[in-house]
């Protein structure tokens, strides 16, 4: 899901409690690998 482009919420990233799952999208955006979507 994660790779064909629809917009995903930091709290529907699978199998992560929700603050490792903060912390992944920290570096995921860091990293430039996602974008925010402004709402």
């Amino acid at each position: 899901r994660l790779l064909d482009g629809a917009p995903v919420a930091v709290g529907e990233l699978p199998a992560l409690d929700p603050e490792s799952a903060v912390v992944v999208a920290r570096r995921l955006l860091r990293e430039g690998v996602v974008v925010v979507d402004e709402p």
